[in-house]
């Protein structure tokens, strides 16, 4: 009875939904035995607690001495997961400068710029990364200018002068609060962080002044600003745009066709955008930056201080990313955990033809090592693989299903009416593990807790299946098994 009613469901999910999903014995004794509850065991990770850092100090020194770079603020719904984010965040906390709302998320947003710029008033830190700018060339320094600025910004400096190739004056640089204040300046100008400047034109004519906004777009200029016909600001801040009273409404008209080229980054191809320049209300707003002379004084008073394990382990979830001891956790910063996890899923794919794609442990493992690195999340092969037999990349005879003509293995974007394909079946395995670990792993939510409910951070679901739940808990539990056996996990 057990087989025909497998075969009968496997009859009627291939009716509804044109792919073959293997439907493990597990899974039907679930249905046979409605009351006996499949095990489950729900272990969250903490949103709110580094990923990856454990609690070793010397570790964690490590890791805050090794930020080389300057760190800067993300925008909201662009920010991505950085470990130099969660290892800055853990040493504000230990310093005093709390995240009480997030925690060591590893995104750089508001509550974290505003614990960076609290820490750099109170130690003083005003510079990152400014030097003074001598100008030189055409390229005028005006009296009593202040000219500590950002060496990026000098930098670009230099090639606009070279490519406009008449003079102009700088005529403000760098001002404190209290110059910036007089200067009538916005309250969170890019000039209070070293990255703006003030200009005037020699040759003060509409032409000249819309060819030094081009060129200024070109070559990396964010923010502009247009008062009359030679007098722009410029700055290394976002992309944006005001006229006269730092407002869009104030642009003059005359202006509008290139400033919209320079929004949409079409400076170069002459490009105009149907950009909305009267939507956008953004004035000369500063991103928060911690730089190399914050992080080595945080590094000076930590040292100082003395960091146990007791502490750090306030601020790390030494969870991998399972959630579950019913996982095989890997670390895939090791070569060695690579090999193991390729080999786990040759053995798991041997035993699942046919194989029409010709998927190897190789490739999983490569888009699994590629996420973990690009993502900081790890998929583990118990996921990656009742995935990829469910879906029907491997153990299904049928050439003309949806995920073999598409090279689409796990049918990522597919839906019941359309088929998106992939140029190579790499491709399509690496843009499943991208799905995974961008849109559902994080945010408290393990691999684990998708095989009981696997939806992603919006709750939308991966399939329509109803069971579908059932069926990759079944799958995973025998990838589990034979992980066991080649002793990569207890």
């Amino acid at each position: 009875m057990k087989r025909s009613l497998k075969e009968e469901l496997e009859r009627i999910h291939s009716i509804s939904y044109g792919k073959n999903v293997i439907l493990e014995d597990d899974f039907i004794s679930s249905l046979l035995n409605p009351n006996k509850e499949m095990e489950q065991k729900h272990v969250s990770d903490d949103p709110k607690k580094a990923d990856l850092l454990n609690n070793d100090p010397k570790n964690f020194f490590a890791n805050l001495k090794s930020i080389d770079h300057s760190v800067e603020q993300e925008e909201s719904g662009t920010m991505e997961w950085k470990k130099e984010v969660e290892t800055i965040q853990i040493a504000l906390e230990l310093l005093g400068y709390t995240l009480p709302v997030h925690g060591v998320d590893g995104l750089f947003g508001p509550e974290t710029a505003s614990a960076v710029k609290k820490y750099k008033k109170d130690n003083n830190i005003l510079s990152e990364s400014s030097s003074p700018y001598d100008g030189g060339g055409n390229v005028k320094i005006g009296k009593l200018v202040d000219t500590d600025l950002d060496t990026e910004l000098q930098s670009k400096i230099d090639a606009i002068a070279a490519e406009y190739g008449k003079s102009f004056t700088i005529t403000s640089g760098y001002r404190d609060a209290k110059r910036n204040a007089s200067a009538h300046g916005a309250s969170k100008s890019q000039h209070l962080n070293h990255k703006a400047v003030d200009i005037v034109l020699d040759n003060a004519t509409k032409q000249d002044t819309l060819r030094f906004v081009e060129i200024s777009s070109k070559n990396g200029i964010g923010g502009i600003g247009v008062y009359s016909p030679g007098v722009l600001h410029i700055d290394i801040g976002p992309r944006r745009y005001w006229g006269s009273d730092h407002s869009s409404a104030t642009l003059p008209s005359w202006a509008m066709s290139t400033i919209q080229a320079h929004m949409s980054n079409k400076i170069d191809t002459g490009y105009v955008s149907d950009y909305d320049p009267s939507a956008d209300t953004s004035s000369e707003e500063t991103k928060e930056t911690v730089s190399l002379e914050m992080v080595k004084s945080m590094v000076y008073k930590l040292e100082a201080k003395g960091v146990t394990a007791e502490e750090l382990a306030k601020y790390t979830d030494y969870i991998l990313t399972s959630g579950t001891p019913d996982m095989t956790d890997l670390d895939l910063s090791q070569p060695a955990d690579v090999e193991k996890y390729e080999k786990l899923c040759d053995a798991f794919i041997e035993q699942r033809q046919p194989n029409l794609l010709k998927i190897t442990g190789r490739m999983l493992a490569m888009a699994a090592q590629r996420a973990f690195t690009r993502y900081n999340k790890y998929i583990p092969p118990e996921l990656a693989l009742a995935q990829l037999a469910t879906e029907g990349g491997i153990g299904n005879p049928n050439p003309n299903s949806r995920p073999i003509r598409t090279n689409n293995p796990y049918n990522v974007g597919n839906t019941e009416k359309s088929s998106k394909n992939m140029p190579s079946v790499e491709d399509g395995i690496n843009r499943y593990f991208d799905l995974i670990a961008r849109n559902y792993l994080g945010n408290g939510k393990t691999a684990a807790d998708l095989l009981n409910n696997f939806v992603n951070k919006d709750d939308n679901r991966y399939a329509g299946e109803l069971n579908y739940e059932k069926v990759l808990n079944s799958v995973a539990r025998r990838v589990n098994r034979l992980s066991k056996e080649l002793k990569y996990s207890v």
